[in-house]
This record gives C-alpha cells, sequence and structure tokens, in this order.
C-alpha cells in the first residue's frame, strides 16, 4: 500500500507538527542532572541494570571510541587488502585498476570516518559544557 504525499498533505503536516510543538510547551525551570538525564529515577535504574554511577553521556562516548576504533581497523584491513591485490596483479591493468578504487574508497571511508568523529566530539564536548552543573 503506497501512500501518496502532495504538497497540500506534507504541508499540512508540517503545519501540524509546528502547531503541535508551540502548543505542548512546558515551563523552564532549573531541574537537577539526575532529572535531566535519568527523569529523577538514576537510583533505580542503577540497582536494575548494573550501571553503578555512569553518566549515559560517558557511555555514549566510550561506545564511540569503541565503534571508532573498529571502524579504523577495517578501513586498514581494506587498504592492506587492496595493496595485496596491487601486488599480485602481475601487470593487469584491470585488477591493478581496482585495487586502487579499493584504496581510494577506503581513504574516503577514513576522511568521512574522521570528519565524522570530529562533528561528534565537537557535539559531545557542547553537550558536557552545557549540562554541566558547575557553580560559578
Amino acid at each position: 500500500m503506497k501512500i501518496k504525499f502532495t504538497k497540500k498533505k506534507l504541508l499540512l503536516s508540517i503545519l501540524f507538527c509546528l502547531i503541535l510543538t508551540f502548543f505542548s510547551g512546558s515551563q523552564a525551570s532549573a531541574i537537577t542532572t539526575d532529572e535531566m538525564l535519568w527523569g529523577g529515577y538514576q537510583g533505580q535504574f542503577e540497582s536494575k541494570i548494573g550501571l553503578g554511577k555512569a553518566d549515559p553521556r560517558d557511555m555514549i562516548v566510550s561506545l564511540l571510541k569503541i565503534a571508532m576504533t573498529f571502524l579504523g581497523l577495517f578501513a586498514v584491513l581494506i587498504i592492506m587488502l587492496a595493496g595485496f591485490k596491487w601486488m599480485v596483479s602481475g601487470g593487469n591493468e584491470d585488477k591493478a585498476d581496482e585495487a586502487k578504487k579499493m584504496i581510494s574508497g577506503a581513504v574516503l571511508g577514513i576522511i568521512i570516518m574522521l570528519a565524522s568523529y570530529g562533528i561528534v566530539n565537537f557535539i559531545i564536548n557542547s553537550m558536557f559544557d552545557v549540562t554541566s552543573t558547575t557553580v560559578l
């Protein structure tokens, strides 16, 4: 079953979302980090799933670092495989070109990975700065 979106339906749905967002706002109030991050249930979460005192932001950062490590290793392995293919191509231009494309793809992947790491690192650091509970 396909749903056809016309311009009118799309504009109406955007308008509905904007109206819903406008009228569903709540009052701004100063809340603690426990209330903001855990909804006031940090102790219950800690006892149920055994997280300890770990901050969710720290957990996200550590998971991202692990993922980036595996992606970097994968890219290096692809470059090594492409280099091996290039070496054993035996002068065959098609195989050498395929290996060159693999290397350029892996290098492009590393560049994209590093750029995404920089963007995510900036966002996480900004989130730490905004949500930290330091007294001036």
